[in-house]
Parts: C-alpha cells; structure tokens; sequence
C-alpha cells in the first residue's frame, strides 16, 4: 500500500508499518516552495526558512529519508543542511561537503542505507547523512518536520524550484 504527494521541490518518506496488513507502506510528505539559498545576498538561511512539511496519519515508523529535489547551487561546500522532527530533535544531514563543485538541478537524497557518505555534487544520488535519520525510527512522526539549509560563506547562491 503507498500513498504519496507529488512535488519538485523536496520530500520527506517514512516508512511505517500498515494498520491493515503486516507489510510496510511508504508515505512520501512534499513542501513545493520555491526556496533560494541564501533568501538573500550570499550568505545566509533560505526564504522561506525552515522548509516545513505536515505528516499526519503514520504509525510505527520503520524508516525515515530525505530528498532534496532540483537543488542547484555555485559552491557545494558552503552548504549546511539539518532535519528537525516534530518532537524537536534535529539531525545534520550534510555540513561544507562536495568541494567546489556545483550542484545542477540535483536530487539530493538522505537515507541511512545509502552506499556513499559524501555526495559528488553535479549528479543525483543517494548518500548516508552525517547523523543517521534512524534516531526517529519508533518516534512520533505525526506533526510539523523542519529542513533548514544554510549557505554559510559568502560569494555563491542556489536554489531549488
């Protein structure tokens, strides 16, 4: 059973276990803001900050990932990029990785079975966040999640629409 909302902008998946039968069911929850990173200039949070994404309706989570879909920015490396549950616990997914290279309409995504740590900007992929999303595995799903990215130096922009 799957019940998903489509978007370009960013999903969040959780995984739980169905009321009905024994097997998982996949919910996908989207935001399809236009997001700049930085709102503003060069450095800085992005407009709107936080992304927010409401779930509602899971029980028995199993599995918790990330996507970040169209992401483009100048300079990889100045990216910092944190997950908050709706309980209030954060998580890092990503801080001044890639280098120099930059991302292009990129999928971006965050899941803890990835084979790759570190992303190679300039291509969509999976790869493990630096804090590992199965600290909400068993938690409270249900209510508002929170993406927070952040350029922290000066001289490049991005976005993701």
């Amino acid at each position: 059973m799957k019940k998903s909302l489509v978007s370009t902008l960013g999903a969040l998946a959780i995984v739980g276990l169905s009321t009905v039968a024994a097997s998982a069911a996949t919910f996908t929850f989207t935001n399809s803001d236009y997001v700049r990173i930085p709102a503003t200039g060069t450095i800085g949070t992005t407009n709107p900050s936080p992304l927010t994404m409401e779930v509602s309706g899971i029980m028995d989570v199993t599995d918790v990932n990330l996507t970040l879909i169209g992401l483009t920015h100048t300079y990889s490396a100045d990216l910092d990029i944190y997950l908050r549950g709706p309980s209030g616990s954060w998580r890092r997914m990503m801080t001044d990785e890639g280098g120099s290279y930059n991302w292009t309409n990129d999928n971006l995504s965050f899941n803890d079975e990835a084979f790759y740590s570190s992303p190679w900007p300039g291509y969509s992929q999976s790869i493990r966040p630096d804090q590992s999303l199965s600290y909400f595995d068993g938690r409270e799903p249900n209510g508002v999640w929170s993406l927070f990215i952040r350029d922290d130096a000066g001289g490049d922009r991005g976005h993701m629409d």
